[in-house]
């Protein structure tokens, strides 16, 4: 009797199994053997994060995320230099529980038994926590490098919502431990019992200004500068960090690049431009103040077709389905006009603009791009090589995740004959111009690549004079990194905002 009893404590304290999967996405493999590459001397894992769940069964399933499975942006622009793993897992155990996965460490061991001289664990939102517990926990395990983008270190306000479970089930009963695992106490007792990252471990940081779900001073804690970890600010938000092509570029170019930990010297020189201050206002322990102006960008939540009601008036920035094909919806709980929970709701949708809204949106739209198209078009292409001809305005269409695409083709004229090029500009529901794509093109190179080193230094530097840039040190820092495409999108943005 006392046998079986010791066995149904035994199993009552034990932690949940958690399923998980690691597997080779370039080169492809059929088989579960792993395979090097001939010549490549690194290989990457890519981990994901957080994942909205409808069932416990989707919480219990280790499934990949658009942007880690072969064909991707990501994973393209790495397959050139490395060869990619991916790791996902079931989110029914806190983070460092999924950290702990026996198939983790052992398929990491398989690929270090492969003599890669570098093995890199790229890690966002949670799965940024999940590389840092594993390298601390298991330093000998071969990895040489972590880049966490977007990571909770110090917590997100996300994960208060755990608190608010027992009056709206948003979050399924057994993805509940892994929410809580990436509260602010959570995650602060987390960094007092844990190890240090060892140091012989590169470790980067890329924090993401334009992130929504996890504050900039939640993503680069005291406890990482203490330890010299260095930082990067990059404009990233929170669901298209890891998706968008630009993004993928530089993430590329981050885990190629090598990162020493830096100097107090270097750590409070950054500190001051990493900032939660310059990213949000001013936030509090429980997430950023709204501004009026950011506060027109949200729309009230409906379901059915009814206004949501609740203890608190909430508010949903917007319902999307990115380029990885998951849906978010990042919203605020808000009483007055302070930020207090950060939600997630999957089923509430923002109610649709009116025909009049729609017609200011593409309105506003076109008079942007008519009135900057020249300059479009130096952007995409150095004067020497093509000079502006003419624009046509070719229609619009509202996408899935709530964008106002706009299309134009671009005549442009080069040495020998007249070519064309075909963009997507794309605004948000309250007109706010947000990013560009290209389409098509008949040119010799892709717009806005290939541009000589002298042109995009000249670009970066006529970018860097202006009033509003020179007196921001993480816009300095931006526009020094920052590709062409990135610098016509931060032109109209500035453009658009009437801000030299």
């Amino acid at each position: 009797m006392w046998q079986a009893l010791v066995l149904c404590c035994a199993f009552v304290g034990e932690a949940p199994a958690v399923e998980a999967r690691f597997v080779q996405v370039h080169p492809a493999r059929a088989s579960a053997r792993f395979q090097r590459t001939p010549g490549r001397d690194c290989a990457v894992v890519l981990i994901h994060g957080f994942c909205f769940c409808l069932t416990d069964a989707d919480v219990r399933a280790a499934g990949l995320q658009g942007w880690q499975e072969g064909g991707s942006d990501l994973v393209n622009e790495l397959s050139g230099y490395a060869d990619v793993y991916a790791f996902c897992y079931g989110q029914n155990a806190a983070v460092d529980e999924v950290a702990r996965v026996p198939l983790l460490r052992r398929r990491i061991g398989e690929i270090r038994d492969l003599k890669y001289r570098h093995i890199v664990l790229v890690g966002h939102s949670a799965g940024g926590l999940v590389a840092r517990h594993f390298v601390e926990g298991y330093p000998d395990a071969g990895v040489t490098k972590v880049i966490q983008v977007c990571a909770p270190n110090g917590g997100s306000p996300l994960a208060r919502l755990a608190e608010w479970l027992q009056k709206w089930p948003v979050i399924r009963v057994s993805q509940r431990p892994f929410v809580a695992s990436l509260a602010h106490d959570a995650r602060r007792r987390a960094a007092q019992g844990c190890r240090p990252v060892p140091a012989d471990i590169q470790f980067l940081c890329v924090v993401g200004t334009r992130d929504w779900v996890v504050p900039c001073d939640s993503q680069w804690t005291a406890d990482l500068q203490n330890q010299g970890i260095p930082a990067l600010a990059v404009p990233f938000a929170h669901d298209s960090a890891m998706c968008r092509g630009d993004n993928a570029r530089r993430l590329c170019a981050l885990v190629l690049r090598e990162h020493p930990r830096w100097t107090a010297a270097q750590v409070d020189a950054a500190r001051v431009s990493i900032s939660a201050g310059r990213a949000f206002g001013n936030p509090g322990p429980d997430g950023p103040t709204l501004t009026a102006r950011e506060r027109e960008r949200f729309l009230p939540i409906t379901v059915g077709g009814q206004p949501w009601r609740g203890d608190a008036c909430v508010f949903v920035l917007r319902r999307s389905t990115d380029s990885c094909g998951t849906a978010h919806a990042a919203s605020w709980s808000v009483q007055g006009v302070t930020c207090s929970t950060l939600v997630v709701l999957a089923l509430a949708a923002p109610a649709a603009p009116s025909q009049a809204d729609e017609t200011a949106v593409v309105a506003r739209g076109k008079k942007l791009i008519r009135d900057n198209a020249e300059k479009i078009c130096l952007f995409a292409h150095a004067y020497s090589s093509y000079g502006y001809r003419d624009n046509e305005f070719i229609g619009w269409r509202k996408t899935k995740d709530g964008y106002h695409e706009l299309t134009y083709r671009f005549t442009v004229k080069g040495n020998f004959r007249t070519q064309t090029m075909q963009m997507g500009f794309y605004f948000h529901q309250s007109g706010a111009f947000e990013f560009l794509r290209v389409k098509d093109y008949s040119t010799i190179y892709e717009p806005f690549n290939r541009l000589s080193t002298s042109y995009l230094k000249e670009l970066r530097e006529e970018m860097g004079r202006r009033p509003l840039v020179q007196s921001n040190t993480e816009l300095l820092r931006v526009v020094d990194v920052a590709s062409a495409r990135e610098l016509c999108e931060m032109y109209l943005k500035f453009a658009q905002a009437n801000k030299r």
